[in-house]
């Protein structure tokens, strides 16, 4: 079997997400949910994975992140200016002049009186236009509550120290699989980072096991094994909470440094789910076969709320 490293540079996300190799969300699907929603299902569109995509950049690659993306154009910054084509017929009404038209009449209108005056548009065109086509404007909102969640993961000295010289979004390559951690310390830790709604150990938890992390980390470790002969020093996933102050936890998965019986109980579940997964995916693979839900069955009335009503 080959297992291959490649750098961003090499291998660009969209690139890394065309191959054909299997992916740990591949198998978490598969497994949780049925073989066609892993082969067919639709993967989620840009927008709806546009701010852990920013944030990611933002706190694992600084500097890519400064390269690639900027604030967006904020109408906060003036005194006066005008946004809407309310706002607008308001001013020429102040000056007599005539008022209906659409928005772009009335802009073209305000600007050939040849008065000092801002309009939301024209400075926002104004704005982009100081940059390079290939940079993207990230939302006010968004940007300064990405730069707040910086902020609070570097205050604390030893998480900052963590992400010193490690490499971000590395992809390693198998014969089947595939991952793309989002970053390898110098101290070779495998550290995902979440941002989530809540980081309470219990909650955050039941959403990591629910997501499929312990697989995927197991799969992860599996695939650095098979590319440097040992598994990492350890697995990590760093969760910080979207809402001020953006608190931090750090949650092991796997630690080297402690015996197969002391592992996390997420890294043996991990295992046992990652085996089950393979030989399911493999079965389906090698028949061309990937079930759905199957037929007719009984609806599942969830145990509490029999209870509730005396039934059970």
């Amino acid at each position: 079997m080959t297992t291959t490293l490649f750098t961003p540079s090499q291998l660009t996300n969209e690139q890394y997400q065309s191959m054909p190799q299997v992916s740990g969300s591949f198998l978490h699907r598969l497994l949780t949910h049925s073989p066609a929603k892993a082969k067919f299902g639709e993967i989620p569109a840009r927008k709806a994975l546009d701010f852990g995509i920013w944030s990611h950049a933002m706190i694992l690659e600084p500097e890519r992140f400064d390269s690639d993306y900027t604030r967006d154009f904020d109408s906060a910054d003036y005194e006066r200016i005008l946004v809407t084509a309310t706002d607008m017929s308001a001013w020429l009404k102040e000056r007599g002049l005539k008022v209906s038209g659409s928005k772009a009449e009335l802009t073209a209108r305000i600007l050939e009186t040849g008065e000092p005056v801002h309009i939301e548009e024209v400075e926002r065109q104004a704005y982009r236009a100081k940059f390079g086509e290939s940079v993207e404007f990230i939302p006010v909102k968004d940007f300064d509550k990405i730069t707040a969640m910086r902020h609070a993961v570097l205050a604390d000295p030893a998480r900052a120290k963590m992400l010193e010289g490690g490499h971000s979004e590395l992809s390693i390559i198998g014969d089947e699989f595939k991952c793309r951690p989002d970053l390898i310390t110098s101290g070779a830790w495998i550290v995902n980072y979440k941002s989530t709604l809540n980081a309470e150990p219990e909650k955050f938890g039941r959403n990591a096991t629910d997501y499929g992390y312990p697989m995927r980390a197991v799969m992860e470790c599996e695939l650095f094994k098979a590319l440097y002969g040992e598994y990492p020093a350890g697995y990590a996933i760093l969760a910080q909470e979207k809402d001020s102050p953006y608190l931090c936890k750090q949650f092991v998965i796997f630690d080297k440094s402690r015996g197969e019986d002391d592992q996390p109980s997420a890294w043996k579940l991990g295992r046992k789910q990652l085996v089950d997964a393979i030989k399911i995916y493999r079965k389906c693979r090698d028949a061309d076969q990937w079930p759905g839900l199957g037929g007719t069955e009984d609806l599942i009335v969830p145990e509490w709320t029999l209870k509730r009503d005396g039934i059970v």
